[in-house]
């Protein structure tokens, strides 16, 4: 899509893009409440600041989110911000979540059925529900304290 598209009434405009030499985009999340959006590429997140004007992109960051070398390649399934983490979750079969904006590691948990999550999500007060195939977990995290409980599923 170039430029703007008259869609049923609304207007898709083309702010940015990102060239990802063929790799696949596996995940994307908008931040509820910042004008910022977490892109997967492969192993790795890459987040992006939305100009004010909704023009362009600008690059924050870029980081590892999934270690897995199963068939010479990461993915990284599933990126989600919660109120104040970012949640990264992969073929690896580990959820990572690091406070947001700065990046600080919070908890790395890898779950014991060694199976890729799929999905995972925050509710409004930081619960985070992920899903492993046919498992459904739900986990507490508690943030800003030394105790961070994960649930062993």
């Amino acid at each position: 899509m170039v430029g703007d598209k008259k869609t049923g009434g609304r207007t898709l405009r083309c702010i940015g893009r990102l060239d990802t030499r063929d790799a696949l985009v596996s995940a994307l999340h908008v931040h509820p409440r910042r004008e910022e959006v977490a892109v997967a590429v492969g192993g790795r997140t890459h987040v992006f600041r939305v100009y004010d004007d909704a023009t362009r992109l600008k690059p924050l960051v870029s980081f590892q989110t999934d270690f897995s070398a199963a068939a010479g390649y990461q993915l990284t399934s599933v990126v989600r911000f919660g109120q104040h983490v970012l949640g990264a979750a992969g073929e690896d079969g580990y959820v990572r979540l690091w406070y947001y904006p700065s990046l600080e590691p919070l908890v790395v948990y890898q779950q014991k059925h060694n199976k890729s999550v799929n999905t995972l999500d925050f509710n409004t007060n930081g619960t985070l529900v992920c899903v492993m195939n046919s498992i459904v977990a739900v986990a507490v995290v508690v943030v800003g304290c030394e105790q961070r409980l994960m649930c062993d599923v």
